[in-house]
């Protein structure tokens, strides 16, 4: 049974605009240190709880992504 088939994640912490298909009944995410998969993970959190982690709610200026504009 496929409960969840894609996952779209926009402006959220460090994921600017993603789209995960294809999963499976046992999916992994791998990457290298500090290239946002807890982020993916807190993302599903606040879709399916109405939280960023446990006890902690969603924070605009914290979870909304910001792009660093330099030289202005």
């Amino acid at each position: 049974m496929e409960l969840i088939s894609k996952v779209k994640i926009s402006c959220f912490r460090s994921i600017k605009d993603d789209e995960l298909t294809g999963i499976k009944n046992f999916p992994t995410l791998a990457g290298l240190n500090n290239s946002g998969k807890s982020n993916y993970i807190r993302a599903l959190n606040l879709f399916f709880n109405g939280e960023v982690e446990p006890q902690l709610g969603f924070n605009f200026s914290r979870d909304y992504y910001r792009a660093d504009i330099g030289g202005l």
